[in-house]
């Protein structure tokens, strides 16, 4: 479930005046011979209405199934402060679906004690209705940008085709334990006339570097022949639209798959990318999250490491992978970050149609050495 918070509450009003208490027996079944309605002294939330507001809505959590399919609406919740001030005996009086009346059930439920209603000076069961209103978040206008992806020519689906299915160099034998067809991730730029050049499969740093920065990558490099094939593949590639800033055409940088077999439904790219929820982007958030392993630290132990990851139809980030490694440990913290309460995207669109699409993203880890 996601947190969401466009999922906002109203509360009863109920204003605290001298009057003749009033108690009824309960509609269903209560531990409580009867329960007030009014009494002399209204039961208080710790703060007053605001902090109970601000207690509900940070236990609430709108049902990913809801937002699929697209809930919304308000539910009242009947309940009892008892004479201890715990809430009690919650119960739904009115509302729109069942998810979203469990789920504000289990936001009442979960509230800290009242100050209790007392009448005569003596606590009291008092009943009190809260309605909760589950509002859908707006959709999430992609960002104005003068930037526009290069284009490869017959779009995304022609550029899956061209890099899949490729045949295996002569001789190669895939593991015995293999579950999906080989594939080798190739980074390229294709330049301001739309030409590939530069083209560098993605495997670990050369020897020296490894021991230099105290890598010990879990991934290990491509076969040989996969990966003079793969990169044979990007290199043969037919001429792009460049990306254009401002109306001029730039080069870019992109890391592509090569699949010796069948490829996944994910494509570079779309029509409409997906939106990130947060400003600053994904490598911000990532920023702020990512925590540097204690035993990297003490081995000195630092570089890029490279995240594969799909944004499926829905928004949500699926088939994470690791295609460039540092070190078990720091692959494992970067695994975390986007394992771990990762923002879900407004999904990407193409042909009019939600779409999948695969991002591959650099994770620095660096020691700063200070000085005095």
């Amino acid at each position: 479930m996601s947190h969401y918070p466009s999922c906002w509450l109203l509360a009863a009003s109920l204003a605290a005046a001298p009057f003749a208490a009033q108690a009824q027996a309960p509609a269903t079944p209560s531990a409580f011979p009867a329960v007030y309605t009014h009494v002399q002294q209204m039961p208080v939330f710790p703060g007053g209405e605001v902090a109970l507001f601000e207690a509900l809505a940070a236990r609430i959590t709108y049902p990913e199934a809801a937002l699929q399919q697209k809930l919304a609406g308000q539910v009242f919740v009947k309940f009892v402060v008892a004479p201890s001030g715990a809430v009690a005996e919650a119960e739904v009086v009115k509302g729109p679906h069942p998810l979203l009346n469990e789920a504000a059930l289990v936001a009442v439920r979960a509230l800290p004690a009242f100050e209790p209603g007392r009448q005569n000076g003596q606590p009291v069961p008092v009943a009190y209705t809260i309605p909760v209103k589950f509002r859908l978040p707006a959709p999430i206008a992609p960002a104005p940008t003068a930037y526009q992806l290069p284009q490869y020519n017959g779009g995304p689906e022609a550029l899956r085709i061209y890099l899949s299915n490729q045949p295996l160099p002569a001789g190669y034998r895939p593991p015995a334990a293999a579950t999906r067809p080989p594939r080798v991730f190739v980074s390229f730029v294709v330049d301001s006339t739309g030409t590939v050049s530069q083209v560098e499969a993605v495997q670990p740093l050369p020897l020296e570097d490894r021991r230099r920065l105290r890598q010990r990558p879990t991934v290990p490099a491509p076969d040989a022949a996969l990966l003079a094939a793969a990169e044979a593949r990007i290199s043969a590639m037919p001429v792009w639209e460049p990306a254009q800033e401002q109306g001029r055409r730039v080069a870019s940088t992109h890391t592509e798959p090569v699949t010796f077999g069948t490829a996944g439904p994910a494509l570079a790219y779309a029509d409409q990318m997906p939106v990130f929820p947060q400003s600053g982007g994904e490598m911000q958030h990532t920023g702020r999250q990512i925590r540097y392993p204690a035993a990297a630290l003490r081995s000195q132990t630092q570089g890029e490491i490279a995240l594969y990851y799909e944004v499926a139809e829905d928004g949500h980030l699926e088939n994470l992978e690791v295609i460039r490694s540092v070190s078990p440990e720091i692959d494992a913290e970067a695994l975390r970050v986007f394992r771990t309460n990762f923002p879900v995207y407004q999904p990407a669109r193409h042909q009019d149609q939600p779409a999948r699409v695969f991002y591959i993203l650099p994770v620095t880890f660096r020691i700063v050495s200070s000085s005095k």
